[in-house]
C-alpha cells in the first residue's frame, strides 16, 4: 500500500497518483498570479508531514514562500 495519495479534479475529470515513503508526493494548484504547492514526506520522527507553500502561480516568476508545515499533531490542537 502507498504511503501517500494525491488527486486532482478539473475540466477533463479526476486523476490520482501514489507516493511512497522514499518518493513522497507533491501537488500544486496554480492560478496565473498565485498558487499553492503541497509537499508530503515522512519526517525524522516517522510521521507524515505536509509542507505548504504559497507560489507566484504559473506566470513564470517562480517565487514561493513556505506558509506552514503540518503533521497529525496539528489536527489534535
Amino acid at each position: 500500500m502507498a504511503q501517500f495519495i494525491g488527486s486532482v479534479k478539473g475540466h477533463r475529470g479526476e486523476a490520482s497518483r501514489l507516493g511512497g515513503k522514499e518518493s513522497g508526493i507533491r501537488t500544486s494548484a496554480q492560478g496565473w498570479n498565485v498558487g499553492i504547492d503541497v509537499r508530503g514526506s515522512v519526517n525524522d520522527k516517522g510521521e507524515d508531514q505536509f509542507d505548504v507553500y504559497l507560489t507566484s502561480g504559473s506566470n513564470g516568476c517562480h517565487q514561493s514562500k513556505m506558509i506552514g508545515s503540518y503533521t497529525k499533531a496539528d489536527l489534535e490542537k
